[in-house]
């Protein structure tokens, strides 16, 4: 590349203002705790700077819970964040002189060896030093020893209120419509080539995910996955006489089995499967999404996938001596049947859910049911990742950041010390999740299957189309609505509340 007259260079190189950033850091999920679903309504495709005071927002409230609670499992990592650069040569200096990268090599040559702070906004409370340094300060230093990571403890609606640029935003799968719609995110494919960012190391379906959310644009990078499967307590089948559940089983073969481990015995109901149901709804193998991303309508009632889900769980919970109410059909209920009481023969929920040492629940895992007209394909994954800002001044370093913070070193740590599932496709990368003692001597198979399903539409409206669904299915579990009115109301509900959240945003 030519050099560049010194003056415009010098543009460039210098760094004459100071840039405050922000990372969120997504609370781990506690046991009786919801999961946050930052289901916001904020008005849409407003540019950097016109955000106003959001704390004024409808919604607000919810906006502080969806980005302080955190997925399951997403243990002492921040999922919600904002990082930002500051000083030093900026990556485009290395361009302008000439110093560009040759594609597929380390993308270290690109970076200022001058000191380069970055910051990270943390929500208010939410700050451990100790495992901020091990887990973002340390991972990033291995690469860049001159970058000094701060965390700052702020809400991300007060930057935004603030106009602080900020230049890598986390998210999660169902943060990730909301941010789209506030117009923040911004294409990396470019950026990302120019560096030599292997996107061929990820799991092909959760880039599309990505990509399908904004038009086709990539604008961040995973960094762990999370995906159903079906927990066992081998106390109960050994007391009982029955043979453990296999991998790859259909529904109907779980049913059989769930009869015969549901019974009552020396005062004790036991139940042979319990389950979350807002995530299998959510995350099920027909890859069905709640919305349709083209027309931003839900059709339960009008797509057979949803008539075969139902009928597939329904008699789960229906089978004699269950007794299903909807307080038991709780997500935090379920999870205490087989975790604390350990009364529930069977369990499907996601991975990061396993039982913790102090349940003191002999388990293993086997893959959640499949259907038997559709065993195509895989688990759906759900997922958190690393975005790039709109509003970033520093776009090219915020790329390399991202590019370190899901390095095959990273992935294998976090695998390996964090008990998260690894994003990329290397059988070895994937291995390392066995290594985490939590799951040593488990069925692996369950946790690294050979590949995830298409994805499903994580939009701005999941939120308000699962919920009336989840409802219905309660309803249609304890007899109070068969199963055509049950999809026919909740498609009615949930085009209802997405209309009106439309409207909002007008």
């Amino acid at each position: 590349m030519a050099k560049v007259q010194s003056n415009s260079l010098s543009m460039f190189s210098s760094c004459t203002f100071p840039l405050v950033a922000a990372l969120v850091m997504m609370r781990p999920e506690q046991p009786g705790t919801r999961r946050g679903l930052f289901a916001i309504s904020i008005p849409s495709r407003r540019k950097a700077g016109e955000h106003g005071n959001l704390r004024e927002e409808q919604g607000d409230r919810n906006m502080r819970r969806g980005w302080k609670t955190g997925l399951a499992g997403a243990v002492l990592l921040p999922a919600i964040g904002m990082l930002a650069v500051s000083c030093g040569k900026s990556a485009t200096d290395a361009q302008l002189n000439g110093d560009t990268p040759e594609a597929g090599k380390s993308s270290a040559v690109a970076v200022t060896k001058e000191p380069v702070e970055l910051t990270y906004l943390i929500s208010p409370g939410g700050l451990n030093q100790a495992d901020f340094e091990q887990n973002i300060n340390q991972q990033v230093r291995k690469k860049y020893p001159n970058f000094t990571i701060k965390p700052l403890e702020m809400w991300p609606q007060d930057a935004l209120a603030t106009h602080t640029s900020f230049d890598i935003i986390g998210g999660s799968f169902t943060t990730i419509g909301t941010l789209v719609d506030l117009g923040i995110t911004t294409d990396i494919t470019d950026a990302a080539q120019k560096y030599g960012v292997d996107l061929e190391r990820f799991e092909p379906n959760l880039l599309k995910s990505i990509r399908e959310a904004d038009g086709g644009k990539l604008f961040g990078l995973p960094y762990y996955a999370n995906h159903q499967v079906m927990f066992y307590n081998k106390d109960l089948f050994d007391k009982f006489g029955a043979a453990y559940p296999k991998d790859n089983m259909t529904y109907e073969e779980t049913l059989e089995i769930a009869r015969k481990m549901t019974r009552t015995e020396g005062g004790v109901t036991y139940r042979g499967f319990a389950g979350d149901l807002n995530s299998i709804l959510g995350q099920n193998r027909y890859a069905a999404s709640v919305v349709d991303p083209a027309t931003h309508k839900a059709s339960f009632a009008g797509d057979d996938r949803w008539r075969r889900l139902f009928d597939s769980l329904i008699p789960l919970f229906q089978v004699p001596g269950y007794n299903a109410s909807e307080k038991l059909l709780d997500r935090n209920a379920q999870r205490d049947l087989f975790r604390k009481e350990k009364s529930a023969a069977m369990w499907v929920s996601g991975a990061s859910e396993y039982p913790r040492p102090e349940d003191r629940v002999n388990w293993d895992m086997v893959s959640e049911p499949v259907f038997s007209d559709y065993r195509e394909g895989g688990p759906v994954a759900i997922f958190g990742l690393y975005l790039v800002s709109s509003t970033s001044k520093h776009k090219e370093e915020a790329v390399l950041a991202v590019e370190q913070l899901t390095s095959d070193e990273v992935q294998v740590w976090r695998a390996e010390q964090m008990t998260l599932m690894p994003v990329l496709r290397d059988p070895q990368i994937k291995a390392a999740i066995g290594r985490a003692a939590a799951f040593q001597g488990k069925n692996l198979k369950a946790l690294t299957p050979a590949s995830y399903s298409e994805p499903v539409h994580f939009g701005p409206y999941y939120a308000d189309a699962r919920k009336p669904l989840y409802q219905n299915l309660l309803q249609a579990i304890t007899g109070a609505m068969d199963v055509n009115t049950a999809l026919r109301d909740a498609t009615e509900a949930a085009n209802k509340a997405i209309e009106a959240k439309l409207s909002a945003s007008k």
